[in-house]
């Protein structure tokens, strides 16, 4: 596998974990506030509310990765080891904030 590949993979796992992410962490707000209604609600929930903090280093290393696959240049072997390094950064041993959700 490439570089390249690699960092795609990543991208293309946290992308799907994002959304199942955000879906669980919706149904729990939604719990607490009422249904969320406007179609830009959710994202400005995500982007700024509090109670969406935790999920923000994972959207932070989404928009990481598409900076680097947009970059002229190669991709190379320090910039996956890179990516690796922030997966484990946001979902190490230590990292609880994940595990504790719902299934959607």
């Amino acid at each position: 596998m490439t570089p390249r590949q690699d960092i795609e993979a990543v991208r293309a796992e946290a992308l799907g974990l994002h959304k199942k992410l955000i879906d669980a962490a919706r149904l729990q707000y939604e719990a607490r506030h009422g249904v969320v209604i406007r179609p830009g609600e959710m994202l400005r929930l995500v982007a700024f509310d509090p109670e969406f903090a935790w999920v923000r280093p994972l959207t932070r290393l989404i928009l990481d990765i598409d900076e680097k696959l947009e970059a002229d240049g190669p991709l190379t072997e320090d910039d996956a080891a890179n990516v690796r390094a922030q997966v484990e950064e946001i979902f190490g041993p230590e990292q609880q904030q994940y595990a504790e959700l719902p299934q959607a």
